[in-house]
């Protein structure tokens, strides 16, 4: 080892028009959320404390259009108008954010965000009470015309993980529709604890959400869905003072905080950093609970690592390049009891013909509040008798007698205390990277088995008798056994 518009018709009081008493902000000069809410969780944040003040504003108003381009190309478009302020989030497979102004009653002009240099696309229309005509404009110059009217209904039923931002704070979000009933959760980057999302959405993607923290109303949410993957709108404090731009698209996962023996819980942070013509977004666990806290500050810090020194993050010069990336997660591939098996991955694009990654593997004791290692607890023997075992899974996996047939580096496969084995509830998995036993086009390779396989190819202490339920091989010098065993391999 990142609306229904106002449309003419919501100038009127028809049912299913926005009733927001609050107000929104232009798109981009909100300074952003990052302050703990009245009432709220212990590290819980809401976006609170440099949101823009609504005092003066008007409340926000949202309209859904879909239909096609001249180009013959489906779109769907969220317009949100706040006094003469407009967003919209134009989608037509990618969403792309526009930001502009009305020019007169039914009149608006938006555009997208651009580098030094580049052009910007550019949306101009009339809206009516239930259509949109106007013009798209992309990067490259090229216009089309648009025939929208009202957009059509949302699956009834779906489940999404978004990321994004809400004012200039990094969020990850999860929402489930059920008919009329959205429901879901949500944490920003440095926040230690989920806000609770409950409400309503309409069948065009419009919704109105109540976010709770510690079963206290901490704000809302109201906005509407460009697509599934895509959503505009606005968060608003409970007394309607403060409001932040809302925009979110599909996101990369929803790492949950998770509790384990000994009250140790298990939750995220986040770092994201964005520069000219990069992005780094660093997820990292953090545990909190447990009694020893000189001990629980040495994980953290373990598993924090130089995520706090990251700053700023340089793009390629040459325009040619894609765009660098950087990006590390985890999952937690234990969901309960003393030992939290954490699997760290990461994945960085700086130039040259594509990216790289890796995985690594850390078994955290919830009793001492220390992480290790599992391939040192590996017997000598232990060690031999599981890389047999991968040889044999693989070779399973691909259908061959040798795994140089497949073009592995080699027949067998020799592991080291180095070597990554990842715990998991009754099962440990073997990993590799890509290149550690094969060529780049084999990718990363897993062979995964059960405990009870496992056991006896393990040094015997406290630790691993807990782990595996007793047995394990005798300490060096007293001898050792390792039963013949078979597993199966877990492609990802």
């Amino acid at each position: 080892m990142t609306k229904r518009l106002l449309l003419l018709a919501c100038l009127l009081p028809l049912a299913g028009c926005p009733k927001s008493t609050t107000s929104g902000g232009d798109g981009g000069a909100d300074d952003g959320a990052a302050a703990a809410s009245s009432g709220a969780d212990a590290g819980a944040v809401t976006a609170a404390d440099s949101s823009v003040d609504a005092a003066t504003k008007a409340a926000p108003v949202y309209a859904v259009f879909a239909g096609q381009t001249s180009a013959k190309a489906s779109f769907r478009v969220v317009i949100e108008r706040v006094g003469t302020d407009v967003r919209a989030l134009f989608d037509t497979g990618t969403p792309l954010p526009m930001f502009g102004k009305m020019t007169d009653e039914t009149h608006f002009s938006v555009k997208s965000k651009a580098a030094k240099g580049e052009k910007a696309a550019t949306l101009t229309g009339e809206l009516g009470a239930s259509s949109l005509k106007g013009t798209f404009t992309d990067q490259s110059g090229k216009a089309q015309t648009l025939s929208s009217g009202s957009a059509g209904a949302l699956a009834a039923t779906f489940d999404g993980e978004y990321q994004g931002t809400i004012g200039k704070q990094f969020v990850r979000m999860k929402l489930s529709r059920h008919a009329g009933t959205l429901t879901g959760i949500y944490r920003y980057a440095s926040s230690a604890s989920d806000l609770k999302l409950d409400g309503l959405v309409h069948d065009d993607g419009r919704f109105e959400l109540t976010e709770k923290s510690g079963g206290k109303g901490t704000g809302k949410i109201v906005g509407a869905f460009a697509t599934t993957g895509a959503i505009l709108g606005q968060w608003q404090a409970p007394d309607g003072s403060r409001v932040a731009p809302l925009s979110l698209e599909k996101g990369s996962g929803y790492p949950e905080t998770r509790t384990f023996d000994n009250s140790v819980v298990v939750y995220p942070q986040e770092r994201v950093i964005e520069g000219k013509r990069c992005k780094t977004d660093i997820v990292f666990p953090q545990v909190r609970g447990a009694s020893d806290k000189a001990a629980t500050k040495a994980l953290n810090d373990f598993f924090r690592g130089d995520s706090a020194k990251t700053k700023t993050c340089e793009g390629p010069d040459d325009a040619n390049l894609p765009d660098y990336e950087t990006s590390e997660g985890y999952t937690l591939d234990t969901k309960k009891g003393r030992f939290v098996g954490v699997r760290r991955t990461g994945y960085a694009y700086t130039g040259g013909v594509h990216g790289g990654g890796g995985t690594q593997c850390d078994v955290v004791d919830t009793k001492t509040v220390t992480h290790f290692k599992l391939a040192p607890k590996l017997s000598d023997a232990g060690r031999a008798k599981l890389g047999e075992m991968v040889v044999a899974s693989l070779a399973k996996k691909y259908g061959v007698a040798k795994l140089t047939e497949m073009g592995f580096n080699d027949d067998t496969i020799t592991l080291t205390k180095d070597s990554d084995l990842c715990l998991g509830d009754g099962w440990v998995e073997v990993d590799f990277d890509a290149y550690e036993i094969g060529p780049y086009v084999l990718g990363p390779q897993q062979a995964q088995f059960p405990n009870a396989q496992l056991k006896d190819l393990f040094t015997k202490d406290d630790v691993t008798d807990a782990m595996f339920g007793g047995g394990g091989a005798a300490p060096a010098g007293s001898g050792s056994a390792a039963p013949a065993a078979s597993g199966s391999a877990k492609p990802k």
